[in-house]
């Protein structure tokens, strides 16, 4: 056996392991063995895959406060409609570059009839919210 650490390998091989340490939290570090900051994972693995992040509590507050129909609104068709709608987009991205990810594919196909449901209530009782909807979504021609 060799005495060689598992990550002091070739720099494409690190490069994999750091795209790996992303998902599973492995250490991270570059070809020297140093640590890396978050900001110099972002640029070896790629910002696009890196940068955006599932939904934060302060995003989440941020679209309940644009969609809420009143002053203590969070559970509106309308609010729900607008969450489910930035959650389907997060995982949109997710896929292109995590094909094989079938679970969360099924979490996905879960949340777009959820929102369809809630779009065909909100259809059926007020035709004009669900125009504002879409419209300010912008999910249907």
């Amino acid at each position: 056996m060799h005495n060689k650490p598992i990550l002091a390998q070739p720099w494409h091989q690190v490069h994999f392991v750091i795209k790996l340490s992303h998902h599973l939290n492995f250490c991270q570090i570059d070809e020297n063995n140093a640590m890396l900051s978050d900001e110099n994972v972002g640029e070896i693995v790629g910002n696009e895959d890196y940068e955006r992040m599932a939904l934060t509590p302060d995003s989440k507050s941020q679209i309940i406060a644009n969609f809420k129909v009143h002053a203590s609104d969070t559970g509106s068709p309308e609010v729900q409609v607008a969450v489910l709608t930035e959650r389907i987009s997060y995982l949109t991205e997710h896929f292109r570059v995590h094909r094989k990810d079938h679970a969360s594919r099924r979490g996905l196909l879960t949340m777009v009839s959820k929102r369809k449901r809630l779009l065909e209530y909100l259809k059926r009782h007020n035709a004009d919210r669900y125009k504002q909807v879409i419209d300010r979504l912008g999910i249907r021609k």
